[in-house]
């Protein structure tokens, strides 16, 4: 099956990226300059609404258990992918975890939820994101 366009924004609270939304659709939508502040208003919703367990800039992983955001994800008729921010010791950005998947997850390889499952995004999909890309 051939992937759905789509589009990403990053969700930003308290002046700091702490996930990313993603919208696909069955249709490219045209790209313009509204969309884009849609996508950008709609992932920052979503940032102040769905909070973490986990201080945006802490360097532990985020925990999502039983939290608004799995409600959400489980409530979904699509497959979802909850994704954490992770941190190096200086603060920085480097990497996402993902936190929790719902049970309509399917992993690109065949692999089993429980095996990317508090796993960073790195690592699980080394070809998803280019270096230095975060």
């Amino acid at each position: 099956m051939p992937p759905s366009p789509g589009a990403a924004a990053p969700a930003y609270l308290g002046g700091q990226i702490v996930g990313a939304l993603e919208v696909c659709w069955l249709e490219p939508p045209e790209r313009d300059a509204r969309l884009e502040r849609s996508l950008n208003a709609l992932a920052d919703l979503a940032a102040h609404t769905l909070t973490l367990d986990t201080p945006p800039r802490s360097t532990a992983p985020a925990t999502v258990a039983d939290t608004d955001v799995t409600r959400l994800a489980d409530s979904l008729p699509d497959p979802v992918m909850v994704l954490t921010p992770a941190f190096d010791a200086r603060g920085q950005l480097s990497d996402f975890t993902i936190a929790y998947t719902n049970d309509r997850f399917q992993d690109l390889a065949g692999r089993p939820a429980t095996c990317v499952e508090r796993r960073g995004l790195r690592q699980t999909y080394p070809a998803f994101i280019r270096p230095g890309a975060l």
